[in-house]
């Protein structure tokens, strides 16, 4: 009997590959899912900056320096005054004290999750769209599981190349023939 991997070969060069591939993959369709259905079922309200909070300076290996900035706002969800603190923006290149656009007592629109109402987010000035840009994580993520599967389909075909299921030499003989060829095979 002929085997189709040589021995432990599926084991140590594919399985690995998949076992990494598909569970990133699930998760970067789930991160985007759960993107996707906060853009549609958020409701838009005014809310109000409370206070703005500057994070840590993120270094990046240029020699430049970003800040993430975040607000303390307060907005109406569900007839509740819900205070919470949503992501305003980031600064780089050094314009971390200059660039806010956002101050405390500030008016701006925030998107809210019905059914979390403590989830919110800034609307962009041109309003939620339907399909959001995946956040760079689910890029992240959607990029590894893509190079672990073509990977794994590489380590697939060069042992066993794709071919055609009747690959049996027609020369005239019979398909059930128990000649040495056909064994070999």
């Amino acid at each position: 009997m002929v085997t189709w991997f040589p021995a432990g070969y599926f084991r140590r060069h594919v399985l690995p590959l998949l076992g990494i591939g598909l569970p990133l993959l699930a998760l970067s369709i789930w991160l985007y899912a759960d993107q996707a259905s906060f853009a549609r079922r958020a409701i838009v309200t005014t809310g109000t900056v409370q206070e703005v909070l500057r994070g840590a300076p993120i270094y990046r290996d240029d020699g430049q320096t970003s800040v993430r900035i975040n607000g303390r706002v307060r907005y109406t969800a569900n007839n509740v005054e819900i205070v919470s603190v949503v992501p305003l923006g980031s600064c780089g290149g050094g314009l971390a004290a200059t660039c806010v656009s956002s101050k405390a007592g500030d008016t701006i629109k925030v998107a809210y999750d019905p059914t979390d109402v403590g989830r919110a987010k800034v609307v962009p000035w041109s309003g939620l769209p339907m399909w959001p840009v995946p956040h760079v994580l689910i890029w992240a993520t959607a990029l590894i599981s893509l190079v672990c599967l073509v990977a794994a389909g590489i380590n697939v075909g060069a042992v066993r190349p794709i071919r055609p299921l009747n690959a049996r030499r027609h020369d005239g003989r019979s398909h059930h023939s128990d000649s040495p060829d056909d064994r070999k095979a």
